[in-house]
């Protein structure tokens, strides 16, 4: 596990500073969208409020210009977590397509090194397996799988908090 752990970061490593990027665009858009149910709450309590302290048969009013404002608000809130999701998947999975390039790049040199002796005693399912699944199961550890677990991870407490 810490031999794998040592070879992705080698190949990792160049691309880091996007990677922090891609990071902190989750930790926006975590936020954003933990958000939205809040000012969702605070309208129906406005609303409520109203409801309360007008006399019946009356109608209720809402403090001026507020419902406008809040859907203002909400769609600017959306828009934000909206974008931050999509440059998040933007930064992230493309620098684990490059992590995939990169590898992929120094398997073909090192198979185009090797004698035809070396390569004739390996099959070519074993040679086409790790040339495909196991590079591509890298890229999905160093993409996706360190975006959706660090969404999660953050989203989580940030709704339970929220709540």
């Amino acid at each position: 596990m810490r031999e794998t752990l040592r070879f992705v970061r080698h190949y990792a490593r160049p691309y880091f500073p996007r990677l922090l990027l891609g990071l902190a665009l989750v930790i926006v858009t975590v936020q954003a969208t933990a958000y939205i149910p809040r000012i969702v709450q605070q309208t129906l309590g406005e609303i409520e409020r109203a409801l309360a302290t007008t006399p019946a048969g009356t109608p209720a009013v809402v403090g001026e210009g507020f419902l406008g404002q809040q859907a203002v608000i909400l769609l600017g809130v959306a828009v934000l977590s909206m974008l931050g999701m999509f440059l998040m998947r933007l930064i992230i999975i493309g620098v684990s397509r490059r992590v995939e390039f990169d590898i992929r790049q120094d398997l073909f040199g090192h198979l185009e090194r090797l004698s035809f002796l070396t390569i004739s005693k390996q099959r070519t399912g074993d040679l086409m397996s790790r040339a495909t699944a196991d590079i591509e199961g890298v890229r999905m550890m160093v993409g996706p799988a360190v975006m959706h677990f660090t969404h999660t991870a953050l989203l989580t407490p940030t709704v339970l908090i929220y709540m």
